[in-house]
């Protein structure tokens, strides 16, 4: 284990509990603020670093502050019981997430850095960049933009 599992490992484990305290819907809410600056910035990677950096941070936080203002309006609860569980959940892959951008800025803007070997030589930390939570969800849709509606006689 090297330095890019432990910003790995410690981003994930400081959002479970985030997440646990903020709750589901406003753990959601941040899930999805990073998966939209994700998106939203695949186009942006030409621009300096702290343009990146900064552009990600405000979308994400943009998100947050939506579920954070939902949640006091509504007070919605989708399950009251599980709200802490789902929360945690939902931290755990806010968490990384935030890894796998911390990640994404070295491989993209400083690939020789000490750091961005680290990652590279790590028990899990390409798992962690390759094998995303992020990556999952984005996929979840292709089902629906490619359907298979007649199975393939032999």
């Amino acid at each position: 284990m090297n330095v890019a599992d432990a910003v790995a490992v410690g981003l994930i484990i400081v959002f479970i509990p985030a997440g646990w305290a903020m709750g589901a819907v406003r753990s959601f809410a941040a899930f999805m603020g990073v998966v939209a600056a994700f998106r939203l910035l695949s186009g942006f990677t030409d621009r300096p670093q702290g343009t990146y950096v900064l552009l990600f941070i405000a979308i994400a936080a943009g998100f947050t502050a939506v579920g954070f203002i939902l949640y006091g309006a509504t007070r919605f609860h989708p399950i009251d019981v599980l709200e802490g569980v789902f929360g945690a959940l939902l931290g755990l892959c806010l968490g990384w997430g935030l890894a796998r951008f911390v990640f994404h800025v070295y491989i993209l803007y400083q690939p020789d850095a000490p750091f961005t070997a680290a990652i590279y030589s790590s028990a899990f930390g390409m798992d962690v960049y390759y094998v995303s939570p992020i990556r999952d969800l984005l996929r979840l849709g292709d089902p629906l933009m490619n359907p298979k509606i007649f199975k393939e006689s032999r």
